[in-house]
């Protein structure tokens, strides 16, 4: 069955959203812009050098400055998350994905902190929510990575799969994540058809061949098949 959202995790998004929403009102309203850069020199400095405390305080300085920007919430975000407080950076870094919902560094930074948090209802719901309005196979990849590391393995199949139904016959790699998430999971006949997908791109991957070989079978033309998603009976 393909993925949907649940109205319930949705819940839990919607308040994260609107924080963003109400930074752009007071960033509309102007800063006192000249502080900011040398603050966030400060800031990036001292997190460069693993100073994490110092960081967030000059980062903190600079949200209060200028709390409408998507990449000073973020350093914000990374800071605190870097220095261990990690419910406080999630915060900052659902600010700069609301603020800037394209940026695939913010989308997984903040997946990065809620997995490790292991919210993984309110993971999935952002990845879903990202998946969904893009309709590129990637953000189902990246659907698939952090529900795999958040222990979702039944989640991670589906996001996978929704993957191979969009890339078709133009990317392998959800062809190749399929393969391999398929070996962890003890289900050979499926790793090996999905291996044999991968072939269909290259057939001398030296992945897909070893792994063939490995399950007694025989690389080559013959053996190769035509990506596809979710296998239709």
């Amino acid at each position: 069955m393909p993925i949907q959202p649940s109205t319930s995790r949705a819940r839990l998004v919607l308040p994260l959203i609107a924080i963003a929403m109400g930074v752009l009102g007071s960033f509309a309203g102007g800063c006192a812009s000249r502080p900011v850069p040398m603050m966030r020199a400060h800031g990036n400095t001292a997190y460069v050098q693993g100073r994490y405390g110092d960081a967030v305080a000059f980062q903190e300085r600079v949200i209060e400055l200028a709390p409408g920007r998507a990449q000073y919430q973020y350093e914000l975000g990374r800071s605190l998350a870097a220095n261990g407080d990690l419910g406080r950076a999630a915060e900052h870094l659902a600010i700069a994905h609301g603020l800037d919902p394209a940026s695939p560094v913010y989308v997984r930074a903040y997946a990065e902190v809620l997995t490790e948090l292991e919210r993984v209802d309110v993971l999935e719901e952002v990845l879903l929510a990202r998946a969904q309005s893009t309709g590129d196979f990637e953000d189902y990849l990246l659907m698939g990575e952090f529900l795999g590391k958040a222990g979702d393995p039944d989640g991670q199949e589906q996001a996978l799969l929704s993957a191979a139904d969009l890339a078709g016959r133009m990317d392998d790699r959800p062809q190749r994540a399929l393969a391999r998430f398929y070996e962890r999971t003890n289900r050979p006949r499926e790793a090996l058809n999905r291996w044999k997908m991968v072939l269909w791109f290259d057939l001398d991957d030296s992945e897909a061949t070893y792994a063939i070989r490995q399950a007694g079978d025989v690389p080559g033309p013959t053996a190769r098949l035509v990506p596809m998603g979710r296998i239709r009976r």
